[in-house]
């Protein structure tokens, strides 16, 4: 392979390129854009890598395929979420597939596998029913030298974070958090950088953000609030997007009162397009652009509905009203969530959260109730109590940290 002094940012998402947003603008000759074009049998994963080619170009930004720099190229520092494909097949995989689908189901069946997980520190069941094909897969340590992990949101599921398949992927932990930094240290004592929300920092420093193009671009009511609906995908499956099929008829009389504005995950739109159709038969606003900016629809709106995911602490990171909505009690999803102390559910001690069992006559109150109260005190508390106050370094100070890396 051929080595060189350059610093490699890997995109396995199409939001991704909103997550680097300011660091993809570096120099070409110290940096490559890496795009994912590794074939997967993942559901909506080849879309999405034609999507960040799509956005790329729209955007005239100069990228490297991944095909065309693996084992060939050998960077100096790599940057990446480690998302490029959590599916590789190979013997061992195909053999955990096989347990999983037979003695692994025998074991959830019999329900003995919280008692072995409290003995054992495992259940023993390989996923079960939910096992897939392939396995995590990271190609960070053969592009690169330094491989420097960016964090892709601080949903933590906090009882085995950070993940030991980390361990010998990546040198340096880019995050946003006090927490996560804090558990990298203890677990793994790697070398950890606390970075701004580059995403969001845009939005957060103006302050005459163009709300009417907000409602010319979706055609809103200007007269009524501005309600921005964002859930996140669940892959379980018997339970694939659940969470969004339960509420979207429930919360649908809410058109009559505000702009309701329904951004499906970008995995739901790439895989789910009956569900999409029946949003549409429903009459919701859908935000279907790969290339939206998040951060500045979130500051754009008067209220964010959510469940889960990373959506929940951005909303919080802007300081920005929201109500959280549960999915029915006893989820698998949900129950993976308890048991791994995820801040999903941690956060739902600080915020408002509906059950499936809620009238409508009790949402509409407690979506009045956020309107009126102005105590915008609490948004601030909540991002300092799970953001932390340490120092992070902006922009400049990440790009001239990278620029160091390629003189060691």
């Amino acid at each position: 392979m051929k080595q060189i002094n350059k610093i490699g940012i890997l995109i396995a998402w199409p939001r991704e390129i909103d997550m680097y947003s300011g660091l993809l603008n570096i120099s070409c000759d110290k940096t490559d854009i890496i795009v994912n074009d590794f074939k997967s049998f993942e559901k909506g994963r080849n879309l999405s890598n034609k999507k960040i080619i799509e956005i790329l170009e729209k955007k005239k930004i100069k990228y490297k395929l991944f095909s065309e720099v693996f084992k060939k190229l050998k960077y100096k520092v790599i940057v990446s979420t480690g998302e490029i494909s959590g599916y590789k097949i190979s013997l061992y995989s195909i053999l955990r597939y096989v347990y999983a689908l037979t003695i692994g189901n025998i074991i959830s069946l019999l329900k003995i596998s919280e008692s072995l997980n409290a003995i054992f520190g495992r259940p023993f069941t390989g996923g079960g029913n939910n096992v897939m094909l392939g396995l995590n897969w990271f190609p960070e340590k053969v592009l690169g030298k330094i491989v420097i992990k960016f964090t892709d949101g601080m949903d933590i599921k906090t009882k085995n974070y950070p993940f030991d398949i980390y361990k010998n992927v990546f040198d340096i932990y880019f995050s946003y958090c006090d927490l996560e930094i804090e558990l990298i240290k203890k677990k793994f004592n790697k070398e950890c950088v606390k970075i701004d929300y580059f995403r969001f920092i845009a939005e957060t420093e103006d302050k005459d953000l163009d709300r009417d193009k907000f409602i010319k671009e979706f055609n809103l009511d200007p007269r009524k609030k501005i309600i921005y609906w964002l859930p996140t995908h669940i892959i379980n499956p018997n339970e694939e997007d659940e969470n969004l099929k339960n509420w979207m008829f429930k919360l649908n009389f809410l058109n009559k009162y505000y702009n309701v504005i329904l951004r499906p995950h970008p995995k739901t739109i790439t895989i789910n397009k009956d569900i999409l159709e029946e949003l549409e038969k429903l009459n919701y606003k859908l935000d279907k652009n790969f290339d939206q900016k998040i951060g500045q629809k979130i500051k754009c709106s008067d209220l964010i509905l959510a469940d889960y995911g990373a959506i929940l602490f951005d909303t919080l990171y802007l300081k920005k009203k929201m109500i959280l909505l549960n999915l029915r009690e006893n989820t698998k999803f949900e129950k993976d969530l308890i048991y791994n102390k995820s801040l999903d559910i941690r956060l739902r001690e600080d915020i408002e959260n509906l059950s499936t069992s809620i009238s409508e006559p009790e949402i509409y109150q407690k979506i009045e109730k956020e309107f009126i109260d102005d105590n915008y005190e609490k948004p601030k508390d909540l991002k300092m109590k799970y953001f932390g106050e340490k120092t992070s370094f902006n922009l400049v100070q990440v790009k001239k940290y990278l620029e160091t890396k390629l003189n060691i």
